[in-house]
C-alpha cells in the first residue's frame, strides 16, 4: 500500500479471506490454475500487507455463503452463479473425481458407471449439499443412483474409509490424493462432472484489504489465461 495505505492496512485486526484449492480442469472456460496460483496469490497479499493476519478456512459453499452474510469472513470462492446479495468475479473451475482404494478389483481406467454396484461415501448433505447434489445427478446421467453407506463432514474421512476398503467417494479434483496412500484418483471427463468457482464479497465491503486481494486475483486471473 501507498500514500498511507499501509498504515491503514496495519490497522485492521484481521482479513479473512476463504480460498479454494488450486483447480485442474482439461476444457477449463476462464482459467487454468497450477499448483502455485493460490499460494503465489497468498504469497503477494502477505508481501504487501505483512501486519495483516490472513485467516484461510475450510468451507462448503452453503457456509461461505452464511459466513459472508454474517460478516465473519470477507470474501470466498463458492459455485456459481454468486448470489445476487454479492458481488462476484469467475476464477476457476474444478470437477468431480472419483476415488476408490488400490485394492479395488476394478481396472485403473474404470468408469463411473463401472461403479455403479459398489458402496458410496459421501459429503453429507448437512455440510455440502450442492456438492452432495451434484454428485447425485452425475451418478444419475450414468444411470444409477449411489448406494451411501456412509456420510462424512471432511473430505479427508471419506477418503480414509475409502482407504480401508468400505467402499467409493467423489471429491472436488482439485483436492487430489498424492497426499494419501492406497487409494486411486480417477478423472471423469463428461462436461457434466465440472462445474464453475467464482470469487464473491459483500457489496458494502469497504475493508482495502480486500480491495486489494481483488486486484491481486484479477492479475493473477489474466496472468495464467496467458500462460
Amino acid at each position: 500500500f501507498r500514500d498511507g495505505r499501509r498504515a491503514e492496512a496495519h490497522q485492521l485486526a484481521e482479513a479473512m479471506l476463504q480460498a479454494s484449492p488450486r483447480a485442474f480442469d482439461p476444457w477449463r472456460e476462464y482459467v487454468h490454475a497450477d499448483d502455485r496460483f493460490w499460494p503465489r496469490l497468498i504469497g503477494r497479499l502477505r508481501q504487501i500487507a505483512p501486519g495483516v493476519l490472513i485467516s484461510l478456512r475450510d468451507m462448503s459453499t452453503l457456509e461461505q455463503t452464511e459466513a459472508l452474510r454474517s460478516g465473519r469472513i470477507d470474501a470466498g470462492f463458492v459455485r456459481s452463479p454468486v448470489s445476487k446479495e454479492f458481488e462476484g468475479t469467475p476464477v476457476i473451475r474444478d470437477r468431480l473425481a472419483l476415488v476408490s482404494s488400490r485394492d479395488s478389483r476394478l481396472p485403473e481406467n474404470a468408469t463411473l458407471k463401472d461403479y455403479a454396484q459398489e458402496p458410496f461415501i459421501l459429503i453429507s448433505n448437512e455440510r455440502a449439499p450442492t456438492f452432495r447434489r451434484h454428485a447425485i445427478a452425475l451418478c444419475a446421467k450414468f444411470g444409477f443412483h449411489p448406494r451411501i453407506i456412509q456420510d462424512t463432514s471432511e473430505v479427508t474421512t471419506s477418503l480414509a474409509l475409502v482407504r480401508a476398503g468400505l467402499g467409493v467417494t467423489l471429491i472436488p479434483q482439485s483436492f487430489g490424493t498424492s497426499h494419501i496412500t492406497g487409494v486411486r484418483l480417477h478423472e471423469l471427463d463428461d462436461p457434466a462432472a465440472s462445474w464453475a468457482v467464482s470469487a464473491a464479497w459483500r457489496r458494502d465491503d469497504t475493508n482495502p484489504v480486500l480491495k486489494r486481494f481483488l486486484e491481486l486475483l484479477r492479475q493473477e486471473i489474466s496472468g495464467e489465461a496467458l500462460r
